[in-house]
Parts: C-alpha cells; sequence; structure tokens
C-alpha cells in the first residue's frame, strides 16, 4: 500500500509581525501553518527549510518565506506566505546640556550631535536634528541660556526627542586698538 498524495499546505498570510527592542523578531513554522492537511497525518512542518525564520531590521517590509509540510510516505506540500516585517519601536533620544562659546567673529555653530549623549534606536543609530532645522547659530544678542529640543528619527520613521539648555558665553576680550594723538595746550596750561 503506497501513500502518493501529497499534503495540502495552507499558509497564515500575510502575517504582520513587529522587531523588538534588539532589532529582530523570529516567525515559526507553526505561525505560518494555517491548518495544512493531509490524508494520512502531516510528520513535519517548516519554513524556508527550518523550524523558524528570524528576521532583522533589514527586512522591514515584506518578505516571502515557503511552508513545507511532509507526510510519513515523504510527500510534501509547500505555499507561500508574506510576512509584513514592520518597526514601530521609536528611538530614545538622550540630550546633554553644553556650553557654547561664542569666537572672534561673535558667533557659534552647535550641530545636533553636539548636544546628543548616545541616542539609541533598535535598527541602528537615528537620525539627529533640532526641532528647528540644522545646525543653529548663535550670535552676541544669544549670550545666556538657550533651550533646544533634539529631535531623534530612525530609519522607519519612528521618532523621539529630548530638551536640552546650551549656554552661550561670550569669553573673547575685546581689542583695544590706541593711536598717537598731539594735542595743544590751552591759554591756562
Amino acid at each position: 500500500i503506497l501513500d502518493t498524495i501529497s499534503p495540502v499546505a495552507n499558509c497564515n498570510t500575510p502575517l504582520d509581525v513587529f522587531l523588538g527592542t534588539g532589532g529582530s523578531v523570529t516567525v515559526t513554522a507553526t505561525q505560518i501553518n494555517a491548518g495544512s492537511t493531509d490524508n494520512c497525518s502531516i510528520t513535519s512542518v517548516n519554513i524556508n527549510g527550518g523550524s523558524s525564520v528570524t528576521f532583522d531590521c533589514t527586512d522591514v517590509g515584506a518578505n516571502n518565506v515557503t511552508l513545507t509540510v511532509q507526510d510519513g510516505s515523504s510527500n510534501t506540500g509547500t505555499c507561500v506566505s508574506m510576512v509584513n516585517v514592520f518597526d514601530t519601536l521609536p528611538p530614545t533620544a538622550i540630550c546633554r546640556n553644553l556650553t557654547a562659546y561664542l569666537d572672534g567673529s561673535g558667533q557659534v555653530v552647535v550641530n545636533p550631535s553636539d548636544v546628543n549623549n548616545g541616542s539609541i534606536d533598535n535598527c541602528g543609530a537615528p537620525s539627529l536634528d533640532f526641532s528647528t532645522g540644522g545646525a543653529i547659530t548663535y550670535n552676541c544678542t544669544m549670550t545666556g541660556s538657550n533651550s533646544v529640543t533634539l529631535i531623534a528619527t530612525d530609519a522607519s520613521g519612528n521618532v523621539d526627542s529630548c530638551s536640552s539648555t546650551i549656554t552661550v558665553l561670550d569669553t573673547v576680550s575685546p581689542v583695544a586698538i590706541c593711536q598717537p594723538i598731539t594735542v595743544q595746550l590751552d591759554a591756562t596750561g
């Protein structure tokens, strides 16, 4: 007696999964299997040749995986499932306060990286910007404490922010420039 009838593989598709704090997520064959059947019995179920597939930040978006079911007579059935990988975890913006010194021309430029204190994301370093956009140029009218907001954005568009105080100081002494003059004594000496 031979069993030559292949199992019928049924896939759960699409399957939405979300990256964790470590920047990865594992999908098992059980999650993809949506009630595959066989005339006798299914003895093994795998996904892309293994019991699970791990996705990371490079897999954000749609990914196809193949579910293979096998019966006791080594007959196989397959189906393809789409796994949608999402990164919904925002980065963590970490700020530090900064003291900035005006230069000889009365200006100092502060970049977002100057107030960054190790901002992190599950998918690598986030991009940094100020809420006002780009670098900020301070001048003599802005000495003292200035509040700024640092924006950290990851590759999936998730955002976090933090505030920092930039203390602008003018420590450049003025330059005294003298010139000789000739004066005439008046009648009273």
